[in-house]
């Protein structure tokens, strides 16, 4: 596992939260569930 840091403006982490509570998840999880639907949808060109 690799470790990240992302900046947020306060409107998005709030929100994100928002989501990871209601999903009765970490703000890790939502970000990784987000990653992944986002990956279904439109599949990356190249996988490393």
């Amino acid at each position: 596992m690799e470790k990240i840091e992302i900046e947020l403006e306060s409107p998005t982490l709030w929100r994100a939260r928002g989501m990871a509570i209601d999903n009765n998840c970490t703000l890790d999880e939502i970000i990784a569930k987000a990653i992944e639907k986002l990956a279904r949808e439109n599949p990356p060109k190249i996988v490393y």
